[in-house]
């Protein structure tokens, strides 16, 4: 944690810099490039702990709400076919940041008001989180119903990035939807 706080202050020192020798002037047209620059940070593992939590629960819960029984302990349960658990790398924290840092940059070009860059910056919050638990269940589902033969080595790894990967194309293209030409609000 000591090591996040020292490269967010490197990285607020650039911004402090740009003010001291360019001025205030140049902060307000660079604000967004130096707010960017903070993603460059190795940061959330914070929250992996909770993202893991809600993985967990939706999948068990989606799991029995397709008849599939589960007993759970934690983030670890088991279902007829075999045990499954929900680990770090299964918390959905690496689409989550990816989804913000590509989110926010979508939204800084291609929208011009300050509500549809917020709407897109909670779509590329909730979009991934979704999905990620989305691809929890699938995988397990799919596992339990080919008996453990599917998803239970390196092709779930593969599913999942295809499955982010497709999710951000939908939201991008929605969201292309509502783009924001630089012609609309130059008069």
């Amino acid at each position: 944690a000591a090591q996040v706080i020292g490269h967010f202050a490197l990285i607020a020192l650039v911004g402090a810099t740009v003010l001291t020798v360019f001025g205030v002037a140049w902060v307000r047209v660079l604000w967004f490039p130096l707010l960017f620059l903070f993603f460059a940070v190795p940061f959330g593992e914070a929250i992996v702990p909770w993202l893991m939590d809600r993985t967990a629960d939706f999948t068990i819960t989606a799991l029995r709400l397709t008849g599939v029984p589960v007993y759970r302990e934690g983030t670890h349960f088991v279902i007829p076919s075999g045990q499954w658990s929900v680990i770090e790398s299964c918390s959905g924290i690496k689409f989550l940041i990816a989804s913000i840092m590509a989110g926010s940059l979508y939204a800084w070009l291609m929208y011009r008001s300050p509500r549809r860059r917020a709407l897109f910056l909670l779509a590329s919050i909730v979009v991934p989180l979704l999905a990620n638990w989305l691809r929890a269940y699938t995988i397990v589902l799919i596992g339990h119903l080919s008996n453990n033969r599917w998803m239970t080595h390196d092709d779930h790894v593969v599913f999942g990035w295809i499955l982010f990967g497709a999710a951000m194309l939908l939201m991008y293209w929605i969201g292309a939807q509502w783009r924001e030409d630089h012609r609309e609000h130059a008069q």
